[in-house]
């Protein structure tokens, strides 16, 4: 089981509820995380307050689309991303979790000396500036 926060109906941030829920598993091309950072996004803001926009979540979902941590295991043709690598990871939902499935072509490596939370900020400011 692991913890994880989810939206049942679109409003502040009082509609963020916590729930344990079954552990995921990595399916083909996919990796699961175990999250030691996530990202807090407007897109995460847009969706939970049900502000129209082409990636609008069916309740109940996890929001948040960019987690930091470690893979724990890996699907079936995934090649590169070891378990036990620090990665982050840019997926539609399921940030907001204690572990996440993402597609493995969504995930890069973390250089060493760089601060998870600092990663999982600047992540997308940076791919916005590339």
């Amino acid at each position: 089981m692991v913890m994880a926060i989810r939206v049942h109906r679109t409003g502040g941030p009082e509609v963020l509820q916590p729930e344990e829920l079954a552990a995921p598993t990595a399916g083909p091309g996919q990796v699961l995380v175990r999250n030691t950072a996530v990202a807090v996004n407007m897109l995460d803001i847009y969706q939970r307050s049900g502000r129209p926009h082409p990636n609008q979540p069916s309740f109940p979902y996890i929001p948040g689309s960019i987690q930091v941590g470690t893979v724990e295991s890996r699907g079936a043709g995934v090649a590169g991303l070891q378990p036990g690598m620090r990665v982050v990871g840019m997926g539609r939902f399921g940030a907001y979790s204690q572990q996440t499935v993402v597609a493995a072509e969504r995930v890069v490596p973390v250089p060493g000396g760089l601060d998870d939370a600092e990663v999982a900020a600047i992540f997308v400011r940076g791919l916005t500036a590339y």
